[in-house]
């Protein structure tokens, strides 16, 4: 559109977000409203990302920018509408009209620079783990490519029903904290869990989904991979787990520690922060087994949704971490 990003002022930014951020809140008037309308193609978009990730410009670089709203993150993303034949059509304008009889709105998820070319794959059986776990996740899915691995989609938490909008907020929008550095730890999480929500089972399922990014090595745990929604009564409450997939984190390391570890974390360190935060050691084993049992199935869960050379890597990072965890 002719102007450079870190030239924007705040409200030029709200402008670009306008009906297609995370959470109830829109912005107008809308400066990429309008023209993602109609039936996509997932394979040409995922091609066009990577172009726009080198750099490169693309013939549908301006629909990449409607689609993908406001989610931010490293990977491309965009925001898709699901209708009940299965059809994905672009997304977010019916929330917004209150139109009863849309679809689903989900967001479909591509490979950045870096990623493993089955990076969908992996992210979906992390999914399914971090379900058998007992960690809430929103519906997945795997959507089939015909140029590759299939593409990862989750289902908007913040769109629970058509023309039905959620407030919701990550945890570094609340503590105002960066997402760009190592700013809050884990201690910090459970305690803004307990203050948001006033309530221990979001603490207990905050202190489950430590847990598992730990065994399961997803150290990309910023503060930005976490978030608050309000529920119908107006309350706020823990939201469904994320972005949850195997990463090595920033030299290694998590971003949010574990008692002022981020590397070498045992299983005598999460054990301290469980009873500082008054989970009782049997609440605190019980997650720990339940993370273990899930994770135990990763091959399984590989094998299904075609993980392909990516899966040696993750199997020997799995490993490493459980025998340091003790």
């Amino acid at each position: 559109m002719g102007h450079r990003f870190e030239d924007l002022n705040a409200v030029d930014r709200l402008a670009l977000v306008g009906t297609k951020g995370r959470g109830a809140l829109v912005f107008q008037p809308e400066t990429l409203g309008g023209g993602a309308s109609g039936a996509i193609d997932l394979d040409a978009l995922a091609d066009e990302s990577r172009h726009v990730l080198l750099g490169e410009e693309t013939e549908l670089e301006a629909m990449l920018a409607r689609l993908g709203g406001g989610s931010g993150g490293a990977r491309p993303k965009v925001h898709v509408e699901v209708g009940a034949d299965g059809k994905l059509s672009a997304g977010d304008e019916l929330a917004v009209a209150g139109n009863k009889s849309a679809g689903e709105e989900w967001i479909v998820k591509f490979a950045a620079t870096n990623d493993p070319t089955d990076i969908g794959p992996i992210e979906e059986a992390y999914a399914r783990m971090a379900r058998a776990a007992g960690i809430e996740m929103a519906e997945t899915r795997l959507i089939p490519s015909a140029t590759g691995p299939g593409h990862f989609a989750t289902r908007r938490f913040d769109r629970p029903a058509p023309g039905k909008r959620l407030h919701m907020v990550s945890l570094g929008g609340a503590l105002e904290a960066s997402p760009h550095m190592p700013s809050v730890d884990y201690d910090g999480f459970l305690k803004a869990t307990l203050a948001i929500t006033y309530s221990m089972a979001d603490v207990e399922q905050a202190f489950r989904r430590m847990v598992f990014n730990v065994l399961a090595r997803n150290r990309d745990d910023h503060v930005r991979q976490h978030a608050y929604f309000m529920d119908d009564r107006g309350n706020w409450r823990l939201a469904p787990a994320f972005d949850l997939t195997f990463s090595n984190g920033p030299g290694g390391e998590h971003y949010m520690a574990v008692q002022g570890e981020g590397r070498t974390i045992t299983r005598d360190l999460v054990g301290k922060l469980a009873k500082s935060h008054g989970i009782a050691p049997k609440r605190a084993a019980a997650a720990i087994d339940d993370v273990r049992a899930a994770l135990a199935d990763w091959p399984s869960h590989a094998c299904e949704t075609g993980v392909g050379a990516s899966i040696v890597t993750v199997s020997e990072g799995l490993d490493a971490v459980a025998r340091q965890f003790g």
